[in-house]
């Protein structure tokens, strides 16, 4: 499809980097990957480097890794490592370490204690996230569907912390008053 002269024009009124985008999107083009020149964009303007994250996309689909692009933007624009993510199979040092807790977590009341910790800190950040994309730019980017799918998404994230955190309260009942 490309990116014509009107848009081009309405990009560079946005502020928008053109020809990053353009080469960015010639790489999803010539990879057939599944971006559009609308999420580039709102990459581009929420601060990404589109081309790193782009070259990431790319880089999980050789090693045969379906993940979520929404994800890696995330974690592009937190500055995150995604060599490494990929490397670990689409897992931050984060969710790896959180397994190993898990692992423990029902033999040891100090790891449980952790993990507890960690499901609450998740859970904030994740509250504090989705509140932050309640702005304005965002909210002109994204249709309706897309920000009624991230409460979606949010509020299974909830669910699923909840259920953990009941489980490993049920398991140790001390944690409960810690959070």
């Amino acid at each position: 499809m490309g990116i014509g002269w009107f848009r081009a024009w309405a990009m560079r009124l946005r502020m928008v980097d053109v020809d990053e985008i353009r080469a960015a999107y010639r790489l999803v083009e010539d990879h057939g990957l599944p971006v559009t020149v609308d999420m580039l964009e709102a990459h581009y303007l929420a601060g990404g480097d589109c081309q790193r994250l782009v070259r990431a996309v790319i880089e999980a689909r050789k090693r045969g890794l379906d993940i979520d692009i929404m994800k890696l933007t995330a974690m592009e624009l937190s500055g995150g490592d995604l060599d490494a993510f990929i490397e670990h199979g689409g897992r931050t040092e984060e969710e790896i370490q959180r397994d190993r807790l898990r692992e423990r977590a029902f033999e040891e009341e100090s790891a449980a204690a952790e993990l507890h910790a960690m499901l609450l800190a998740d859970l904030a950040r994740a509250e504090a996230a989705a509140g932050q994309f309640g702005g304005f730019r965002l909210a002109l980017m994204m249709g309706g569907s897309q920000r009624r799918g991230m409460t979606a998404a949010l509020q299974k994230f909830r669910e699923e912390v909840q259920q953990q955190l009941s489980e490993l309260e049920r398991r140790w009942p001390g944690l409960a008053g810690r959070g």
